[in-house]
């Protein structure tokens, strides 16, 4: 029975194997083409290979008239794969061309062998076999880029997610600390960016002044977290801003307006600016000051509060976290409280019978506005705006004025003034007298003093055409007589007039008894001198213009009308009579009718004057000690 058995299970495999032998020889290979019906498949490329995916190429280069039926690519783990395992179909092609496929459903980080194949009426043949390797699938990648715009508590950084190695990104920014290989689990701050991959720019805040910072970029997806290289960078260092002062303007008696310039921040921020004053130098925010906002740039200040007529110096401030810092100090006084404006009167010119040139000049107007200016003029000194005056506009500066309505030969006395709200200002006095129309009579006010003896009014007659110097202008007494002499020997004190010793201003009445002032006579002088102006008792009492006549002119009056004797003087229109002299020991008076004595203004020597003498047999120029007093008679030009 088990012979049986046996024999059973030997005959069943023999008829199998002769079965497989019968179908195996009954399989027909495809029928390659050959000759003139080839069929020419090129090289295979890859186009794309991705972490599931791949995309292939393969170009045919001839079908030779064959059908084909069906073409693609087939894909396996395994070599020489075929139609059998995994492979797609592209249909029918009628002549050469590339052809693409999309291998889809790979495994990541996987070899694949791909071939070509096409179907025709023969068969299947296959090209040449392609080895491709899928991506392998993980974290994504990230790269670390550059800071920039970096302060002392803020910088920028720039980023890239690269690739998310087949996963999506979901979370991409900087992480930074200041200790070195900083994470997202271990850091003091990173930023989130969003997802995806691409570039970003993250902005770093609330850092430390002057500290190195490590940071580098990062990306996450379902396989965790990459992170880019780590880089460093240093925060910047607190500084004083840097700050100018503005020129100031605007100053008052009690305020002015100034500023300043904040040019930089000092990588801080500037938080106060403004301008600080004191009445000592270097003034600080300790003093005084203003608040002008904040940051840089431009700012006006405006500083109140100051006193009159004081010296203040400002500086410019600006603060920031490093402290505060200071402009260029700059000084000014402010205005006095008002006071009277200060004004100079302008020398007289254009001087005639009635009118005259002056003016003035109003160098400040004390803190208030010159709202009236002018000159004032009157015949006693010290004219003001209640006797006549001009009215030549406001403010400060010079002006001219035009003095009229004047009387000729009149000594006037002229001060500029100007007018603010506190009061009247009057400038020096200056003084002159107008033009004589010669051969009219004037009056003078004489006043005790330094020149005339005694306070009297005297009025003087004029005269010209004198042969001799007919362009001359005469007056018709001495100087200081009540009236012209009656006769030649007139012995009248009223008729005399005062004396003068030589260049000496001061004169002399002497009433036959008493000499006025009774002052120490001068009994020798010695001096290398004409008359000087100043001293010329003519010019100093009747007026600019007036003079005691020179040695020339007297000679020239003299010789032209033929005086010999006293009668000649007197018939003249000079009328010049024997009005007697003082001695030159004690002053005492000599010759009152009986001989004429009459200055000129010039010397002979160190002690001689020239003088023009007459009694009642002679007249002629001469000479005497300069001690003696002798009488004036006065000229001008005409």
């Amino acid at each position: 029975m088990r012979n049986n058995t046996f024999n059973q299970f030997f005959l069943m495999a023999a008829i199998l194997l002769v079965a497989i032998l019968v179908v195996y020889s009954c399989k027909k290979d495809p029928e390659t083409p050959t000759g003139g019906n080839k069929i020419l498949i090129g090289a295979t490329v890859s186009d794309t290979i991705s972490y599931l995916f791949a995309k292939v190429s393969t170009q045919l280069n001839g079908t030779s008239g064959n059908q084909i039926t069906q073409h693609g690519h087939c894909w396996s783990i395994e070599s020489s794969p075929d139609i059998e395992d995994s492979h797609n179909s592209l249909g029918g092609i009628s002549s050469p061309g590339k052809f693409t496929s999309d291998l889809s459903g790979l495994s990541d980080n996987t070899k694949y062998f791909v071939r070509p194949y096409v179907t025709f009426q023969g068969g299947t043949i296959y090209g040449i076999q392609k080895e491709i390797k899928t991506l392998k699938r993980g974290k994504p990648i990230a790269n670390t880029g550059v800071a920039s715009d970096i302060t002392t508590s803020s910088a920028k950084i720039i980023g890239t997610a690269t690739f998310d190695s087949g996963y999506a990104i979901t979370k991409k920014g900087i992480c930074w600390d200041t200790a070195a290989n900083p994470t997202l689990l271990k850091s003091i701050g990173h930023s989130e960016e969003g997802a995806g991959i691409g570039s970003f720019i993250s902005s770093v805040a609330n850092l430390i002044e002057n500290k190195k910072y490590y940071y580098c970029a990062y990306a996450t997806n379902e396989k965790g977290t990459a992170y880019g290289v780590i880089l460093s960078f240093q925060t910047g260092i607190f500084t004083l801003p840097a700050v100018t002062t503005s020129p100031y303007s605007n100053i008052t008696t009690t305020s002015a307006i100034c500023g300043g310039n904040v040019t930089n921040s000092g990588n801080g921020t500037v938080t106060a600016r403004g301008v600080c004053w004191s009445t000592s130098p270097d003034p600080t925010t300790a003093d005084s000051h203003t608040t002008n906002g904040n940051g840089t740039g431009v700012f006006v200040s405006n500083l109140a509060g100051l006193t009159a007529n004081t010296l203040y110096y400002i500086r410019a401030f600006a603060t920031n976290e490093a402290g505060t810092a200071y402009g260029n100090q700059l000084s000014f006084m402010t205005l006095q409280n008002p006071v009277l404006p200060t004004v100079t009167t302008t020398a007289i010119t254009n001087i005639t019978q009635s009118n005259a040139t002056s003016g003035g000049n109003v160098t400040s107007d004390g803190g208030a506005t010159v709202s009236t200016r002018g000159v004032c003029w009157s015949t006693s000194p010290n004219p003001t705006i209640s006797n006549s005056y001009t009215t030549d506009g406001s403010g400060t500066g010079t002006f001219v004025s035009n003095i009229t309505g004047l009387i000729s030969n009149t000594l006037y006395y002229v001060r500029a003034y100007a007018t603010n709200f506190v009061g009247t200002a009057y400038g020096n006095e200056v003084s002159f007298t107008t033009s004589l129309s010669c051969g009219s009579s004037f009056t003078i006010n004489h006043v005790t003093g330094t020149v005339a003896p005694v306070t009297k009014t005297v009025t003087y007659g004029t005269v010209t055409d004198i042969p001799g110097e007919t362009s001359k202008c005469w007056i018709t007494s001495n100087l200081g007589a009540d009236h012209q002499a009656t006769s030649v020997d007139d012995a009248t004190e009223a008729s005399a007039g005062w004396y003068w010793q030589f260049n000496r201003k001061q004169g002399y009445k002497h009433d036959g008894t008493t000499r006025t002032p009774n002052i120490t006579w001068i009994s020798s002088i010695s001096e290398n001198s004409d008359w000087m102006t100043a001293n010329d008792p003519c010019t100093l009492e009747l007026g600019t213009g007036w003079r005691i006549p020179t040695k020339t002119e007297w000679i020239n009056v003299d010789a032209s009308s033929g005086w010999t004797d006293w009668s000649g003087p007197w018939n003249s229109g000079l009328k010049m009579h024997a009005g007697g002299y003082l001695t030159n020991t004690g002053g005492s008076l000599s010759g009152r009718g009986s001989s004429g004595s009459y200055w000129s203004n010039t010397q002979y020597g160190a002690d001689l004057g020239c003088y023009l003498y007459f009694f009642s047999i002679f007249c002629d120029m001469n000479t005497m000690r300069k001690a003696y007093g002798f009488s004036a008679r006065c000229v001008r030009d005409y």
